[in-house]
């Protein structure tokens, strides 16, 4: 009887305290910035000196150059407005630093803007990588946070200046 009791007790503590708390969800971090594709009118992509610019034309495919010019590639192009709506950061590093040279960004390497089609524009300037590699510092101009994103990220975006989506 003794051990049918203690084995009561013990389920009901299980039940009652263990179970009835919930697991702390840990924080997520922050979206960098996030917009709709449909905005999307305009990507202009500098990366150490290398430009090219994407149109969303009338025919609301995008175009290289210009919103008449030659269409994307879709085998190239595929999912670049997508990663261009938003990317979640790996997490926001600081929300007033007072120096953005150890970041990359006083000076950066990389800049992308994103027109928006009832006007306005995101600017994003890209730094210095991660000690680790896996993340490059990053900003959106005019404000003072510096995230860090994943440098896949940076990288699929940039490789357009060099490796221009051309249609087959």
């Amino acid at each position: 009887i003794i051990l049918v009791v203690s084995l009561f007790m013990v389920a009901g503590y299980v039940f009652f305290v263990q179970v009835g708390q919930s697991p702390e969800i840990p924080d997520e971090p922050p979206w960098f910035y996030n917009i709709n594709i449909e905005d999307m009118s305009k990507i202009h992509i500098i990366d150490r000196g290398e430009e090219v610019m994407f149109f969303l034309g009338e025919d609301n495919h995008w175009h290289l150059d210009d919103p008449e010019g030659l269409p994307v590639g879709l085998d190239k192009w595929g999912g670049i407005n997508l990663l261009l709506s938003g990317p979640k950061s790996r997490r926001l590093l600081d929300t007033q630093p007072t120096d953005l040279e150890p970041y990359g960004l006083a000076t950066p390497l990389s800049r992308i803007e994103v027109d928006l089609k009832g006007g306005g524009s995101i600017p994003i300037l890209l730094g210095l990588p991660t000690p680790d590699e896996v993340g490059i510092y990053a900003q959106v101009e005019g404000f003072p946070q510096v995230f860090i994103i994943v440098a896949e990220w940076a990288d699929i975006l940039t490789r357009l200046t060099r490796e221009r989506p051309y249609p087959s």
